[in-house]
């Protein structure tokens, strides 16, 4: 793959976060990881920038997994969407 991948991570644990920075470093994959937290970022990110993955964490206060893949598919109807759950 050329050049930086860009992707959308909806993630409320910095330490989550972190781990999947080093797991994508640790198999050479050039990520620019842009993290969200809330509902209302992940909306503002979404209309500003575009995407080539995004990947949620299946439990945010207030905000899910499935309602962000909701939103991608009417902002972003061909991204890649990656749901993650430790406990579902």
């Amino acid at each position: 793959m050329q050049g930086s991948i860009k992707i959308l991570h909806l993630e409320d644990d910095a330490f989550d976060a972190e781990l999947l920075s080093v797991a994508l470093a640790a198999v050479k994959i050039d990520a620019k990881l842009s993290r969200v937290d809330t509902a209302k970022a992940f909306g503002e990110l979404l209309a500003k920038e575009t995407f080539d993955l995004a990947i949620c964490v299946y439990n945010v206060p207030g905000f899910s997994g499935f309602h962000a893949l909701t939103r991608i598919r009417e902002v972003a109807p061909d991204m890649p969407v990656i749901i993650i759950s430790g406990t579902m």
